[in-house]
């Protein structure tokens, strides 16, 4: 169990900074 939230976590933050460098692409 601890593997698969350990791996929701990295998936959230990696959705995180994909969005962040998706929206400094829109924001050029």
């Amino acid at each position: 169990m601890a593997a698969l939230s350990e791996l929701s976590q990295r998936t959230l933050e990696g959705v995180r900074s994909l969005e962040q460098s998706w929206l400094e692409l829109c924001m050029d």
